[in-house]
């Protein structure tokens, strides 16, 4: 398995077990998985997950990881 591939599986993972808490780290596990999908030129799933990223509310560093995906966002606007 590729190193992206396991990170992926992972970040599945921790976004999928935190959504029911008031954590950053499902957040950050949407974030970062737009990022990989950004960085592997698949558009729209990192779209979905920049969206489920801040779709999340009420966690700690909010504003630092909605606006790294308002900027993601933007990126692929732009593209």
């Amino acid at each position: 398995m590729k190193r992206n591939d396991k990170a992926k599986q992972l970040y599945e993972t921790t976004y999928k077990n935190g959504l029911n808490q008031k954590f950053y780290f499902s957040a950050s596990a949407a974030l970062h998985l737009a990022q990989l999908f950004e960085n592997e030129g698949n558009k729209e799933k990192a779209e979905e997950f920049y969206k489920k990223t801040l779709a999340l509310r009420d966690h700690d560093y909010q504003n630092s990881i909605d606006q790294k995906a308002k900027a993601g966002l933007g990126r692929l606007e732009s593209k």
